[in-house]
């Protein structure tokens, strides 16, 4: 049987074979890092809870009551107005039905399988590279530090980063000439591109949407230059405004709560940490892209810092396979450059563009260049003033460097013959990297989920009700101390929540009266013991102050929020603004979904139905003459 065809391409069963089977190598060299009996990386003491608080919810109200607050932190906080909610996420769902842990591992096989699936597509049918390259490509982005190690590690939120392939493949598909736009595919684009983009806001991946903005374009500029000249730029970004005003309409309801609530405490009280040797950013830049993480060396050279570094925070690496390739092709393509006549091809408006790549290339740099100067300018800026770091904007240059490796490996006709042979060594190079590679710092993490997993298996058997009655800070469990946002799972509030809107330190968080005790005890000044959380989002509206607790008289509503049930509080306008607006996009978007999945399964049946009907008329034609 051949591998590959006449043009030293794979053939389909070998397609087939690889995106079947490269996602599960994915899933079985890091499954080893999810223990069911051991220790998982120490933001999944956020998140677990988190989804365990999800699934009280969903079993008392249903799936589709919106959970706006949740009594299980800090004696009571918003739920669906928080930026880290992850309460419409596909962990979440799955965790209706399976328990937290297995849900992650669905997950991270799920969101593997679409990256590869996605990148595949994109470099297949949009860059036009041949089958062996695109699953290359595909591997070495399945295969990328940041998605594996910030799932690892528990920075679920994350797990969004492996839609960008498809997002991009949807925002770049059927624009690509100045031709005749087919408009149904226009718009079916849109509004696939729109689900992608509603899904990370709702899961919590806001904060990484900017970044595959700024990479979507770079890619978008690249695809003009390199692959297709005559690609509608114009089109594009019309296809992008549209997809970004369908997002916030759909939105609207989570934006203007989310909004709401963080203005209230703004987290830009911590210094904003950067390098101010741009020959140190460069190299620091290069190490984590291709080297291991290079976290000491970021920990010596950055300025302006409280806050450790870690391993997994400097984890970008595509590895050494696109380096080894760039290294290859760049003295062909320097000489095919002054020879082939590309010089005199280059008109204005392409250096023009190419010079609009370079500066935009140059942003997550300068994003982590420090001056005073330029420090102080940042922390003006909305979103950037807020981070205490901006490495994470490095994630940027993962597809980027991937698509040039792959398009610069196809330009050159001479590697053509080695096509199979490239991909194969590549592919394997990087697995076997990936299964060899030193990940100590990443085993035996400091969280244990067994007290979640617990209460999660003895809700579904019926022994636990969804309720909290006490403010705690560590809970007792046979001889075991529960501690962190655990206690929730044994109907305990945490007293101090791992809440990062309100500071690491929550330096921001308003105590107030909250204490050590039962929820429904009244102190002297005839206050519960439990925080009215409506006055996070809408203080005005309620006649509260963010933090303030019940009062004695409203203790109905408070033991309807202690037990997981909505309980009555007031919108502010432009919220209940947001939410006619997010439901009216819904239900459009849902009618179009509907015509659109009608209309594709009409096309699919109406061929074979007038094949049948054609061939009584023939008979009867045939028999007259």
């Amino acid at each position: 049987m051949r591998f590959f065809d006449k043009n030293y391409d794979v053939s389909p069963r070998v397609v087939l074979a690889l995106c079947l089977l490269l996602p599960f190598i994915f899933y079985f060299v890091f499954e080893s890092f999810f223990p069911g009996n051991g220790q998982l990386g120490a933001d999944y003491s956020l998140f677990f809870p988190s989804m365990l608080d999800g699934v009280f919810w969903e079993h008392v109200n249903g799936l589709f009551k919106v959970p706006w607050f949740t009594p299980a932190f800090g004696g009571g906080l918003p739920k669906f107005p928080n930026p880290q909610s992850v309460y419409y996420s596909v962990e979440q769902f799955l965790c209706f039905i399976t328990d937290p842990l297995t849900s992650i591992k669905i997950t991270l096989f799920l969101f593997a399988l679409l990256g590869f699936v996605g990148f595949y597509l994109l470099l297949k049918k949009i860059f036009l590279l041949p089958s062996s390259t695109s699953l290359l490509g595909a591997a070495i982005f399945l295969f990328n530090g940041f998605f594996i190690h910030r799932m690892i590690m528990g920075h679920i939120t994350f797990h969004p980063f492996m839609l960008f392939p498809m997002f991009m493949y949807l925002l770049l598909h059927y624009a690509q000439k100045n031709g005749k736009t087919n408009v149904k595919k226009f718009i079916s684009d849109i509004v696939f591109a729109s689900l992608i983009l509603i899904y990370m806001i709702y899961s919590g991946a806001f904060h990484i949407i900017p970044v595959l903005i700024l990479t979507l374009v770079i890619c978008a500029l690249l695809y003009n230059l390199l692959v297709n000249p005559s690609f509608g730029l114009g089109r594009f970004f019309l296809k992008l405004l549209f997809t970004i005003l369908i997002s916030v309409c759909v939105s609207a309801a989570y934006f203007n709560a989310t909004f709401s609530y963080i203005n209230l405490f703004p987290r830009d009280l911590y210094p904003l940490p950067g390098v101010p040797n741009i020959l140190n950013l460069l190299q620091l830049w290069f190490r984590a892209l291709f080297l291991d993480s290079p976290y000491e060396f970021a920990k010596d050279i950055t300025v302006n810092r409280i806050w450790e570094i870690g391993p997994h925070e400097m984890e970008f690496g595509v590895g050494l396979v696109p380096l080894i390739i760039l290294i290859i092709t760049i003295p062909f393509l320097i000489k095919k450059i002054f020879t082939g006549g590309v010089l005199k091809r280059f008109t204005m408006m392409r250096t023009a563009k190419l010079l609009l790549v370079l500066l935009l290339l140059t942003v997550p740099l300068a994003l982590n260049f420090y001056t005073p100067s330029w420090n102080a300018f940042m922390k003006s800026l909305p979103f950037i003033k807020s981070s205490s770091t901006n490495f994470r904007w490095f994630c940027c240059y993962i597809p980027i460097v991937i698509l040039v490796a792959c398009v610069a490996l196809e330009k050159i006709s001479r590697l053509h013959p080695y096509r199979f042979h490239i991909m194969a060594a590549g592919i394997l190079f990087v697995v076997l990297g990936n299964i060899f590679k030193d990940r100590t710092f990443y085993r035996n993490r400091d969280y244990n989920p067994k007290i979640i997993l617990e209460a999660y298996d003895d809700l579904k058997s019926g022994k636990l009700k969804p309720e909290i009655a006490y403010i705690d800070e560590a809970v007792m469990k046979g001889k075991d101390t529960v501690i962190l946002g655990d206690v929730m799972a044994l109907g305990s509030s945490q007293l101090k929540p791992y809440e990062p809107i309100f500071g690491y330190r929550l330096e921001n968080f308003p105590k107030k009266s909250l204490v050590a005790g039962k929820v429904m005890q009244v102190n002297a000044d005839g206050f519960l013991n439990l925080k009215n959380p409506a006055g996070y989002v809408f203080p005005k509206e309620n006649n509260i102050e963010p933090g303030d607790h019940f009062k004695a008289a409203e203790a109905e509503k408070a033991e309807r929020f202690r037990k997981y049930k909505a309980f009555p509080f007031k919108f502010s306008s432009a919220q209940k603004f947001a939410n006619a607006l997010t439901l009216f996009s819904l239900g459009v978007l849902g009618l179009y979904l509907a015509y659109f999945i009608a209309q594709s399964l009409y096309v699919r049946l109406m061929p074979a139905k007038k094949k049948v009907m054609a061939k009584p008329v023939l008979k009867k034609k045939g028999n007259k003459k």
